[in-house]
């Protein structure tokens, strides 16, 4: 089994990788998920931990189901 550490960092990299793939900013994805750049930074780094209803944001944002998010985390 995985820590949280390593479950954080592997989300965050996923996020990252999609985000980027997209041609968004943290910033855009910021926006569209009513956050702030630095905490879309601190997800991606693993080093922040989001709850159920930003995962779903994020994933409406990013035009992605919540599973593509998770991938490999489930």
């Amino acid at each position: 089994m995985r820590s949280k550490e390593q479950i954080l960092i592997d989300f965050g990299n996923r996020l990252r990788k999609i985000r980027t793939s997209r041609e968004l900013t943290q910033m855009d994805v910021a926006v569209k998920v009513d956050s702030y750049p630095n905490y879309i930074s601190k997800l991606e780094s693993g080093k922040s931990e989001p709850g159920l209803f930003l995962i779903i944001a994020l994933a409406n944002a990013l035009n992605v189901p919540v599973k593509e998010l998770m991938e490999d985390q489930i």
